[in-house]
């Protein structure tokens, strides 16, 4: 039975939710399709792809390899052709 105060993985409560960036595989400006991989984000060991939901420009990248991101945040802004 795990202690007050600490998740059953052993950590202090909330870290067992923690994501960090760990690549980023696309620069800003560059021109992204539906699909293209964008970045990788690891929790609890497990790595996560995150996919281009549009085809695009990439108009801003909020985050860097190692940075700690929460669901909320934003992470890479697509910019639809007009």
């Amino acid at each position: 039975m795990p202690t007050q105060g600490r998740s059953i993985a052993g950590g202090p409560r909330g870290r067992a939710d923690s994501r960090s960036v760990t690549s980023i595989a696309v620069e800003l400006n560059q021109e992204v399709k539906k699909g293209d991989k964008l970045l990788v984000i690891e929790a609890m060991k497990m790595q996560t792809t995150i996919y281009a939901p549009i085809s695009g420009r990439v108009a801003a990248r909020s985050v860097h390899v190692g940075q700690t991101v929460e669901p909320k945040d934003l992470l890479i802004a697509i910019e639809e052709p007009k």
